[in-house]
Formats: structure tokens, C-alpha cells, sequence
């Protein structure tokens, strides 16, 4: 009875998903009741030319709140049809977007709206065409239109710019990268930037357009997560262990994957571990775009183990996750 109960509300997902859309709506109408009023909360960071020229649009502290719902709503989707395009947990389960909508509202500076939801849609996109890229007769097509969507996303966050080496390492998993992929990649960057700085160029303003890349060199400056807190060094170090169990779990069982979910598996692992290396290795004040990414993928990551494994140490182990889960966000929302 406990194995089929776990295996609707946790492996295929849907009483999860509806425990993380109840849970994401409460703790965001509680922090707008809270905090409407507060205008430095809901002040809009400068970003790329493009958030730069909208971000007035989300100034209101209900539509900066509500178009976070909407890009949170729209990344769970991505991933749920990705999911049910190529099976990455074998299964059927939308788990994959519970946990998308629960790790995006664990904290309250997820809570409103920010460039990097828009990016972070970008990358989705971004990381499906990776996937369609695969044993694909278009494949230069698909690498296209990675570095489309990427670079499109730098136009909001230009950190983003980082992901195109990335790019290049998932398309290589996914046996797609070569040498016209590898040039796509600059060919995308002035097709899309050349239009940028004619504008800048033609209003007498090309300060304004080197500026845009500032940020790329700017978060290099101080290693922020020296200065973090024993509590937050604990909570990395769990969600590290996790991630850690799971890989080790997987190479075991890999085998019961075919090798095309374990070649998709392969790439979001590597996105997880290079997007946890530029968290630690940035300034977290100047850019969070690694941790927005870092979630992301651990959110596909977590929803394949728990979905695949419903023994009962494994069943016990997704209710302490939880647990730990809900530790945290109190801790946040909280401090």
C-alpha cells in the first residue's frame, strides 16, 4: 500500500505537484501581504540592454510577483513536455516540475520577478535542443538553435555568455559538436549583438554597449560564498551529498537506462557540476544566474532518482529530503 502510494504521489508525480503549487502560492501570498510595501525588495537590478529596457514593466511589486508565477510555470512545463518527449525518468511524471516550482520558492529573493527567469527560460529552451540534437539528421540545426537561445538570454542576463562553452561540452555528450557546430556559435553571437550595437552606435551611446559586458569580468572580482553562514555551508553540503548519492547511484544503475537517456543524463549532470563550480567560483552579489541554472538541472536529477527507486530506504530517504527541504525554506524566510 505504501509502495503504491509513493509511486502517485511521488514517482508519477501528481500529488507532489500539487503539494509544490499549493506550497509556492501560499508562501508568495504571504510575502506580498507582507512585504507590498516595501518597494527596496522589489527594486529591479540592471541587467542586459534588453531587461534593461522592460524591467519598468515588473516595478509593481503584484506583476513582479505574478510574472515570477508565469516564467516558473512556464520553465515547469518545458520540463515536463521534455520529459514526456524523451523520457528521461522512463516514465510518465510531471515530478520533474514539482520540483522545479518548489526549489524556485525556497527563498524569498526567488519569490519576485528577476532577469535571470527570463534567461532561465532561455537555457530550458536551450538544454531541450541539446537533447533533440541527439542521433538528430538536423543536428547543426538544433546546436543553431542552442546558441540562439543562449545568447538570446544574455540579452537579459549577459553572464549567460559563460553557458556557450558549456553548450559546447553537451553537444559533444550528445556525440553533436563539430566543427560547423563549434563556428555556429560565433556566427550566432554577431547575428544576434551586431543589431545591439548599431543601436548604440547610431544613437551616439557605444559606452552604454560595452558596458553590457561588464558584468563578465566585474564577477570574478570576490569569491562571495567565503563570507556565507555556518547554516547556508550546511545546507550546500546536503544538497551537495544528494546530488553526490545520486550520481554514485546512477553510474550502478545505469544500465537499466538505454543509452540514449543515459548520454541526457550525462549532460544535465555536467550542467549541475560546471553551473556549481561558476556559483563558487563568482560573486554571488554580481550574478546568481549558476544557482538559477544549478536548480535547474538538480531539479531533473532528483525527480530521475526518487521517481525509479520506491524501496522503502528510499521512500524514507525523499521524506527526510523533504523535511530538509522545509528546514531550509523556514530558515530563509525566516532570517
Amino acid at each position: 500500500m505504501a509502495n503504491q502510494f509513493y509511486k502517485r504521489f511521488a514517482a508519477e508525480g501528481t500529488g507532489m505537484l500539487l503539494v509544490a503549487v499549493v506550497f509556492a502560492a501560499t508562501v508568495r501570498i504571504l510575502f506580498y501581504l507582507s512585504h507590498m510595501d516595501e518597494t527596496a525588495i522589489f527594486a529591479l537590478e540592471e541587467k542586459g540592454c534588453l531587461w534593461n529596457a522592460t524591467s519598468f514593466l515588473f516595478a509593481n511589486p503584484l506583476i513582479s510577483i505574478l510574472s515570477n508565477v508565469l516564467c516558473i510555470a512556464i520553465v515547469a512545463t518545458l520540463i515536463s513536455q521534455a520529459n514526456a518527449k524523451h523520457l528521461f525518468i522512463r516514465l510518465p511524471s510531471v515530478l520533474p516540475s514539482a520540483f522545479v516550482i518548489l526549489l524556485f520558492s525556497c527563498h524569498p529573493s526567488f519569490l519576485v520577478m528577476r532577469a535571470e527567469y527570463v534567461s532561465l527560460i532561455f537555457i530550458t529552451l536551450a538544454l531541450n535542443q541539446i537533447f533533440n540534437a541527439y542521433q538528430s539528421i538536423r543536428k547543426s540545426i538544433s546546436a543553431f538553435n542552442v546558441y540562439i537561445f543562449i545568447i538570446l538570454g544574455s540579452l537579459f542576463v549577459p553572464e549567460l555568455l559563460f553557458y556557450i562553452p558549456i553548450a559546447w561540452i553537451g553537444l559533444i555528450i550528445v556525440q553533436s559538436f563539430d566543427i560547423k557546430a563549434f563556428l555556429a556559435s560565433f556566427v550566432t553571437f554577431v547575428f544576434i549583438y551586431f543589431p545591439v550595437f548599431s543601436y548604440y552606435f547610431f544613437t551616439d551611446n557605444i559606452q552604454a554597449f560595452y558596458s553590457l559586458f561588464t558584468p563578465l569580468t566585474q564577477v570574478w572580482n570576490e569569491i562571495t560564498i567565503l563570507d556565507f553562514s555556518y547554516i547556508n555551508y550546511i545546507i550546500l553540503a546536503v544538497g551537495a551529498l544528494l546530488l553526490v548519492i545520486i550520481s554514485v547511484h546512477y553510474s550502478m544503475n545505469s544500465y537499466k537506462d538505454k543509452i540514449r537517456i543515459r548520454i541526457f543524463f550525462s549532460s544535465v549532470i555536467t550542467l549541475a557540476i560546471l553551473s556549481t563550480i561558476l556559483y563558487i567560483a563568482t560573486n554571488t552579489g554580481m550574478s546568481t544566474m549558476p544557482l538559477y541554472t544549478l536548480l535547474l538541472s538538480a531539479s531533473l536529477i532528483v525527480a530521475h532518482f526518487f521517481a525509479l527507486n520506491a524501496s522503502q530506504p528510499f521512500r524514507i530517504y525523499f521524506i527526510i529530503s523533504l523535511l530538509e527541504y522545509i528546514a531550509a525554506a523556514i530558515y530563509f524566510f525566516l532570517k
